[in-house]
């Protein structure tokens, strides 16, 4: 009873208090790019007569090109994630000039790497800067101008509700300025990031496509994945200063790895931020009265993707959040602290 009064309390107070929100959607030429490389080493399995798998299609030879091995074999050091986040926040719209000072970008953002990553870092982007030219990516790019003009119409009038945003920024005691919809058409379906500028203030929700084919029309799909990838950028940094109790759990991950390390998450760190990501993906529309799908969600996360410790951190997050009325951060701190009396 006590955590249903203060819901209630907690739904109306921001709804009445908060600033109305924007979201807006941007296409973004260099993510594109980045899954155009994917997709030239694993196509997906989308219908070859899609109008966007014909254009794709229509450069085969960019397949055979040397520069893309090269480009393989020099990324296979770095993750999809730390892609991401370079092409769209920090590398310039490509093709970039020649006398763009590419060094002073990666030490600024790389400073803490090894000079050895560093150079690896500048060789594979100036690789990539070539193959961009040589790919005729520009023409692509163009190409589909069109199939974007469709996805921006077939999410425009489905962007996260305001109520959404303003229930995650009272539950995360945290705002950004401007919210992000980054969708992608040469990223492969259902992939999704969730970053936020160096300035912090704009969240961003980078996605391919909801389905197969392109399809961005999966609407239920859309507003967990929203949810789920504008969490990161208010859950990833809370749940890492707890490191010192991250680093004492570490043990726990063993027995999980065989399922996160396929779906990308290859240490303990990242596993432990994405349970508390999941958390709120299922508590957010529970507080929202739109809790009709979270069942389904929470099963599919404990049962075959293996986060098994989701209904444990679920209910303490819910206990000290919401009963309690702790910050978001002394929340995960004793959540992380419980997981470690229950289990170790």
């Amino acid at each position: 009873m006590k955590t249903t009064v203060f819901t209630l309390i907690f739904s109306l107070t921001l709804l009445l208090n908060a600033q109305k929100k924007t979201v807006s959607i941007e296409f973004n030429k260099n993510l594109d790019f980045f899954g155009y490389l994917v997709h030239l080493g694993e196509p997906g399995d989308d219908d070859p007569n899609h109008p966007i798998s014909i254009i794709l299609s229509n450069y085969k030879d960019n397949q055979s090109n040397p520069l893309l091995q090269e480009i393989y074999g020099n990324a296979s050091d770095f993750t999809f994630a730390m892609f991401v986040e370079f092409f769209y926040n920090d590398l310039p719209e490509l093709p970039f000039s020649s006398d763009y000072n590419l060094d002073g970008l990666i030490q600024k953002k790389y400073h803490y790497k090894s000079e050895e990553d560093k150079e690896a870092l500048k060789d594979l982007m100036l690789l990539v800067n070539r193959f961009y030219r040589e790919s005729q990516f520009e023409t692509i790019w163009n190409q589909l101008e069109p199939h974007r003009a469709k996805t921006f119409e077939n999410l425009k009038n489905r962007l996260p509700s305001d109520s959404v945003i303003k229930l995650m920024e009272s539950f995360y005691e945290q705002h950004f300025n401007f919210y992000k919809i980054v969708p992608s058409l040469t990223i492969w379906p259902t992939a999704g990031w969730g970053l936020k500028n160096s300035e912090l203030s704009t969240d961003s929700f980078i996605l391919g496509p909801l389905q197969k084919n392109f399809d961005f029309t999966d609407m239920a799909r859309f507003e967990n994945l929203a949810i789920h990838e504008f969490g990161h950028s208010f859950v990833n940094h809370i749940v890492l200063e707890n490191n010192n109790t991250i680093s004492n759990t570490s043990s726990l991950y063993e027995p999980l790895k065989g399922k996160m390390i396929p779906q990308g998450y290859n240490d303990w760190e990242n596993c432990i931020i994405e349970h508390f990501v999941r958390a709120s993906e299922i508590i957010i529309p529970e507080l929202l009265n739109n809790g009709t799908q979270t069942d389904t969600i929470r099963d599919d996360y404990i049962n075959n993707r293996g986060f098994v410790s989701l209904p444990f951190i679920i209910t303490q997050l819910k206990h000290y959040r919401l009963t309690k009325r702790y910050s978001y951060k002394e929340s995960v701190r004793r959540t992380i602290e419980d997981l470690k009396e229950r289990y170790l």
